[in-house]
């Protein structure tokens, strides 16, 4: 196979790595994102309903957000090319690549 061969590495032990390479995020990290995102959406809409339903969840968000060593406020005021780099970041950080 091309991949293991160009990173010098083997499929199977290394799925990771060659997600990390490839620019594919685990679903446990695109999850999270997508939360990430749909709660974002609803803290900025108009509706008071979902904004209270945004409030509600803002504990679910601090976990998230904590467990990706930042914060709500950092989640919020940035775009979705920063907040997709964020999370490439910590699981590059995961993977033991200091680059990141």
């Amino acid at each position: 196979m091309f991949l293991p061969k160009k990173f010098n590495a083997y499929w199977h032990e290394s799925v990771k790595l060659l997600q990390f390479y490839c620019k594919c995020l685990p679903a446990s990290v695109l999850i999270d994102m997508r939360k990430i995102l749909f709660w974002r959406k609803m803290f900025y809409h108009n509706n008071v309903v979902l904004h209270i339903l945004a409030a509600e969840c803002r504990q679910l968000i601090a976990a998230i957000a904590n467990s990706y060593n930042t914060t709500i406020y950092d989640f919020v005021h940035c775009n979705n090319l920063m907040l997709r780099n964020m999370f490439r970041q910590k699981f590059g950080r995961l993977l033991g690549l200091s680059w990141c």
